[in-house]
């Protein structure tokens, strides 16, 4: 493990120096409502960002500039409007960069399909979403372990202004949308 990943690792573990930073993709308002409340109920010291798809999570990954402003983790609907959660996770797999910030499907599918071709894609865990609330919360607690327990590290160069920088970005023009199927 390097001296970055274990420094990360501790200010995870320890939560004093920083938030956990979650980037959750649901086009389910309600999901991403319960979400926020069930975060607070479990006291988990984190700050949610949401979009409502597959393509939005992509644009927003490509203007972090920095492993400081990346998310720790992505929790990923599959049924989505505009690029689904399977598309999106074969992009991220693609990215040279991307790939290495864990994701959580986080679904209300129980077929064992989707959760295959989940893993398959590069989810490092599968997560049907949870009927009860007191669930919910349960799951939410978990986060920061995962988030500690998967490292990576990101490499960042300086751009003409000095300014760090990610090393490349995903070119979402290569993204074709006929080919998704909700």
């Amino acid at each position: 493990m390097t001296q970055s990943a274990r420094h990360r690792t501790a200010q995870l573990h320890n939560n004093t120096t920083q938030r956990l930073r979650i980037l959750m993709a649901d086009d389910d308002r309600n999901d991403q409502l319960l979400t926020l409340m069930a975060a607070d109920q479990a006291n988990l010291d984190a700050d949610f960002t949401f979009v409502d798809d597959g393509l939005e999570l992509l644009t927003r990954l490509n203007r972090y500039g920095t492993e400081q402003t990346l998310p720790h983790l992505i929790l990923l609907d599959l049924h989505m409007p505009k690029l689904a959660g399977h598309h999106t996770l074969t992009q991220l797999q693609a990215h040279p960069i991307l790939w290495r910030i864990p994701v959580i499907v986080f679904s209300s599918s129980t077929r064992r399909q989707d959760i295959e071709q989940s893993i398959d894609n590069g989810a490092r865990w599968f997560e049907t979403k949870p009927s009860d609330f007191n669930e919910l919360v349960t799951f939410l607690k978990t986060l920061p372990d995962k988030a500690a327990n998967d490292h990576y590290t990101i490499e960042t160069t300086t751009n003409q202004h000095g300014n760090p920088c990610l090393h490349e970005y995903l070119d979402l023009t290569e993204i074709d949308l006929r080919d998704n199927p909700l």
